[in-house]
């Protein structure tokens, strides 16, 4: 699942990005041509200093001959006139300056964050049509870390250190190719301490980007630490365990902290050992300009402007390397995201699927075997059969694999071996879509979204009116505590339902189940986890619920079980009994000490009540 870091891998990933950037070329051009001017236009301000030392400081006559360069134009003028004429000429580039730096600051940002935004948007896509076998191999934190934080850092190293590394480059090179022009003898010799920057400007790019690496991998630790810690805080406090939670999350926030000074020592580092090497190209520019100056071959403003053409390279060579070093942080980014965006999702439904419209709901196992891991199979040669509109129970021991049987039936995972039919049908050959729009499923732990009681209701049927709503949510016995919230259907539930009871969230999920009017109903330990007046309400909702469907139960309860049309005991992934609740009782098997377990547990409870 972890993709090394390779030189190759930053080729792709950079062309990939590229490619989500092709739509919004037209900003970025614009962007690129703002900076190109930008960058000549500052390269004008060492010619003014030039001017203004030669025409004006050094000379004393009051008329100087003045020759532009590149296009030989020579004139006459009054020092004073040369002089207004700088100022004036210096205010007018500082000002087109700001306009064309303005616009490359914006439009940069503009065409590349649309890019990222459909990056992000993808990557979200695609999670939601990856197998449920491959999302449980990442972390919740680390999903999260790698949609929002990862592509967060790949928009600001597009939007802003991009322009910032493109305006670098253009400088250096503008002003080394004019340092060449004035004296290519001199260029040459800094030139002589350019390979040295360049070694330790990689070097450090290398040793930072693995250390983003790491620092990225830990801060998607640490954020699953966290999304566990503040999802499980009733256990962690029913448990008293919060001093064990904090010493966990210590741990990893130590790791972060460690992966983080690592990297901030490569950058520390890098700083003054990439600016010692420039220093010693400006020591050699001083030293054999001031030569040349005194051999007279070279004036003092040619001297001058070649040290501010030197001193404009100086920021950009620092600067080039931690802004090289942000860019191959979004590099790490980008691999991450992509990552995720290479794992094969579903199987995409093709023309040639079977939409077999409003099933009937028989359902057929044909030797099923599945296995997690290779070599270690979960379930295994599972043979039975389920009539439209009859009820089977499963039942077992914890990890039996029940739960992984019914998990087959919509396809969260396919078999590895044997077939599964829906009215005669294989299951990889219907429509996914027109088989998942045709189940419903209740399992123990109710998930509700953020948001309103209707907004949940609707998951059932988007479409669904006001009084179809009510009628499922009667049906479920959900109305009458709904109607007695503040604010009725419209009340915010909160994060994952967390503001109603175990009982109401059960409900709901039934009512939503009813709104969808399911031909196949998966009910999974539906009432394990609520109270016994709770129970009372859920049973008699999902008695309503199952009525003329196809139903698979999961359930301890006998009230529950003992209703099924068939029961099957599942034992270490195969089928130990099968039959009636009376034939399996009366047989003294498995399912018969089950009942008896039951029973006294339920006489047990009615005592302590008493």
């Amino acid at each position: 699942m972890i993709h090394h870091i390779t030189k190759n891998s930053n080729v792709v990933m950079l062309r990939r990005v590229i490619n989500y950037s092709l739509p919004y070329w037209k900003p970025i051009v614009i962007a690129f041509v703002c900076t190109l001017i930008v960058n000549g236009l500052a390269l004008l301000y060492p010619l003014m200093i030039k001017y203004l030392i030669d025409n004006i400081i050094e000379k004393g006559n009051p008329i100087r001959h003045v020759v532009i360069p590149f296009i030989n134009f020579e004139f006459s003028a009054s020092a004073l006139w040369i002089f207004n004429a700088i100022v004036i000429g210096f205010i007018i580039i500082v000002f087109a300056k700001g306009i064309f730096g303005y616009a490359q600051a914006y439009l940069m940002p503009y065409g590349m964050q649309q890019a990222v935004r459909d990056i992000r948007d993808d990557v979200f896509y695609h999670i939601q049509f990856l197998p449920l076998r491959t999302v449980e191999r990442f972390k919740t934190g680390d999903l999260i870390v790698r949609v929002l934080v990862d592509s967060g850092n790949l928009a600001t190293a597009l939007g802003v250190e991009l322009i910032n590394f493109i305006n670098y480059v253009i400088i250096i090179i503008g002003a080394m190719a004019w340092m060449f022009w004035l004296n290519w003898k001199m260029t040459l010799l800094i030139l002589a301490i350019s390979p040295l920057v360049s070694v330790a400007v990689v070097r450090f790019g290398l040793y930072i980007k693995q250390a983003a690496y790491r620092m990225q991998v830990q801060s998607s630790n640490i954020m699953s630490r966290l999304q566990e810690s503040i999802t499980g805080i009733r256990i962690t406090k029913g448990f008293a365990r919060e001093g064990h939670e904090i010493k966990r999350f210590n741990n990893e926030s130590e790791s972060l902290y460690a992966n983080v000074m690592k990297m901030t020592q490569f950058n520390a580092t890098q700083l003054p050992v990439v600016e010692f090497l420039a220093a010693l190209g400006i020591a050699v520019a001083v030293w054999y300009g001031g030569l040349e100056v005194i051999r007279g071959k070279f004036s003092v403003g040619d001297m001058f402007m070649f040290w501010a053409l030197m001193s404009m390279t100086m920021n950009p060579v620092n600067k080039i390397a931690s802004t090289y070093s942000s860019l191959l942080t979004a590099l790490v980014s980008a691999n991450r995201i992509f990552e995720v965006m290479d794992s094969t999702p579903e199987e995409p439904d093709s023309a040639s699927k079977i939409d077999p419209g409003r099933i009937e709901g028989s359902i057929e196992f044909k030797d099923v075997s599945f296995e997690y891991e290779p070599g270690i199979p979960v379930i295994k040669n599972l043979t039975f059969d389920v009539p439209a509109g009859t009820i089977l129970a499963l039942v077992g021991r914890s990890g039996a694999g029940k739960t992984t049987t019914v998990n087959l039936i919509p396809r969260f995972f396919d078999p590895t071996g044997g077939v599964i039919t829906v009215d005669g049908h294989d299951l990889k050959d219907i429509n996914l879509k027109s088989l998942r729009r045709q189940l419903g499923i209740v399992s123990q732990e109710t998930i509700l979204f953020s948001g309103t009681i209707r907004d949940n209701l609707l998951y059932g049927k988007l479409d669904a009116t006001q009084e179809e709503i009510e009628q499922a949510a009667i049906a479920a016995h959900a109305h009458e505590f709904i109607m007695d919230m503040p604010h009725g259907y419209d009340t915010i539930v909160g994060e994952r339902g967390m503001t109603l009871s175990g009982g109401q969230r059960q409900r709901i999920a039934i009512a939503r189940a009813l709104l969808r009017d399911p031909r196949i109903l998966i009910l999974d330990e539906a009432t394990s986890s609520v109270d016994t007046q709770s129970e009372a309400l859920i049973q008699d909702a999902l008695d309503r619920l199952m009525k003329d469907r196809t139903t698979i139960v999961i359930a301890h309860r006998l009230s529950t079980v003992r209703k099924a049309h068939k029961i099957i005991v599942i034992e270490d992934g195969g089928i130990e009994e099968a039959g009636t609740h009376d034939d399996l009782f009366k047989k003294g098997g498995l399912y018969a000490a089950y009942c008896k377990t039951q029973l006294r547990q339920d006489k047990n409870l009615v005592k302590s009540e008493a």
